[in-house]
């Protein structure tokens, strides 16, 4: 039985219990005939029976009211407890697939809105901080960005590492821990998106290269992305018919198709 219906159905089954038990009683006590009581005493037999079933009546709704207030504790944790087993979960299995957390404009996407039961209001909040930071971001790169290299269809930039950024991600961090709470923060920030999305806060030294084909008379992006710093190198790539969101304002670097 489900336990929405646990305690509907126990509070009917102390109701029929109780009245059923008193009206046999009073059946039973009513057809049977009179008879003087063989030794006296301060109570029937009636009294007794009676008495025995108010005192089991009391203790099925002392019960009753027990499981009440376990049932309504248990529903103030449920989403609670939903959210640490699905944090569980990812923290064990989430490397073994791709889950899309963020698109490029840093819109969150369906998926991670039913995974973090987002309200509408939240996912707006959630994608403004992240609209915020991305200025913030940005600003700094611009001013630190260096063009490298450059030719006919295809251009490269760096920008070095700045400490500005740790201090945005913290920032970031604990906006999204005051307005989604500790375990759906971690559970946001368990997918890496947020890294990737922000060229990893600026703590490694960046250097993007940017490339246009026409590849069945359709224009495409490859862009590069290598991070390099004390701890070692990392990189990614991604083909895209459009040059994304976050670099969008190059498009005065933008190069020329290449066949």
């Amino acid at each position: 039985m489900s336990r929405q219906f646990l305690l509907p159905g126990l509070l009917l089954l102390a109701f029929i219990a109780g009245a059923g038990f008193g009206l046999s009683l009073e059946g039973a006590f009513s057809s049977s005939p009179v008879t003087p009581a063989k030794t006296a005493g301060p109570t029937s037999s009636k009294d007794t029976f009676l008495s025995e079933a108010q005192t089991r009546d009391r203790h099925l709704e002392d019960r009753v009211q027990e499981l009440e207030k376990a049932l309504a504790e248990q529903k103030k944790n449920q989403d609670a407890l939903t959210m640490q087993d699905r944090l569980s979960f990812f923290k064990k299995y989430g490397q073994s697939f791709f889950w899309h957390a963020l698109d490029d404009d840093l819109k969150v996407s369906p998926m991670m809105v039913d995974l973090l039961k987002l309200s509408p209001q939240e996912k707006e909040a959630l994608e403004q901080q992240l609209a915020e930071a991305r200025k913030e971001t940005q600003a700094i790169e611009d001013a630190k960005m260096t063009m490298v290299r450059s030719s006919t269809n295809s251009i490269t930039y760096t920008i070095p590492a700045y400490p500005e950024g740790k201090e945005i991600k913290a920032r970031l961090i604990s906006s999204l821990t005051n307005d989604l709470d500790e375990t759906r923060a971690e559970l946001f920030l368990s997918s890496g998106t947020l890294d990737r999305l922000f060229s990893d806060f600026g703590q490694q030294k960046t250097q993007v290269t940017i490339t246009q084909n026409i590849r069945n008379g359709v224009p495409r992006y490859d862009i590069s992305e290598n991070f390099s710093g004390p701890n070692g190198s990392s990189g990614s790539s991604q083909d895209s018919p459009i040059l994304p969101k976050r670099w969008e304002r190059l498009q005065q670097y933008e190069p020329q198709p290449g066949q």
